[in-house]
């Protein structure tokens, strides 16, 4: 997810979904809608992009033959209730989708958040736990931009337990069975240079 502004909660306007979606329409930049919280979204580093760009292209590639569609930042989601409306940095639907009015996504299938600092703490704690009232989503994956680090939470259906599994190493490959797709971390990272880490020793 692109950085979100820090506010003050004493000083947020609280608002209807209603009243955020006028306003979303008449906007030039995009803002995410948390419980009666609007929150501005600026714009993300390079590697967020590079890996946001890379992931897009990469799974409509590899999902293309079974039919499901890829959906880069600009879709919106909305979460059970009008509480919440998010933009994922991708999102995919398998099946038909499902949009409401507004054009906002019901259905997704898998949801992927490149993290930043500024974002991390919401996109794997409360947009986390919002996400999973989703009874159509089957796959959660957290991909860091400061370290070969991608983790994903899986489930095979909505009555069943999350599974998590993290990948490190640039030599794995991110499996999730729910949309039969296997992504090397390599091709993931492929256009960042991490530095190597240094490890200190006793003089």
């Amino acid at each position: 997810m692109a950085y979100a502004l820090q506010l003050d909660k004493n000083t947020i306007e609280r608002v209807s979904p209603e009243e955020y979606l006028r306003r979303e329409r008449e906007a030039f930049e995009k803002s995410e809608y948390f419980e009666g919280q609007i929150v501005a979204m600026a714009g993300a580093r390079p590697d967020h992009n590079k890996i946001t760009t890379d992931l897009t292209v990469l799974l409509s590639n590899r999902l293309r033959p079974s039919g499901c569609e890829v959906y880069n930042s600009d879709q919106r989601i909305r979460l059970t209730g009008k509480r919440a409306y998010f933009y994922p940095d991708v999102s995919v639907v398998c099946g038909d989708e499902s949009l409401d009015e507004d054009d906002c996504l019901l259905n997704p299938t898998a949801i992927f958040e490149v993290l930043s600092t500024t974002t991390e703490q919401r996109d794997r704690v409360s947009k986390w736990l919002h996400y999973q009232q989703l009874p159509s989503l089957c796959a959660y994956v957290l991909v860091s931009q400061e370290q070969v680090l991608v983790e994903a939470f899986e489930r095979q259906s909505p009555e069943a337990d999350w599974v998590y599994r993290s990948y490190t190493q640039l030599e794995e490959t991110l499996s999730l069975q729910s949309l039969k797709l296997t992504i090397p971390l390599a091709e993931i990272y492929r256009r960042l240079r991490f530095e190597p880490v240094q490890l200190e020793h006793d003089t």
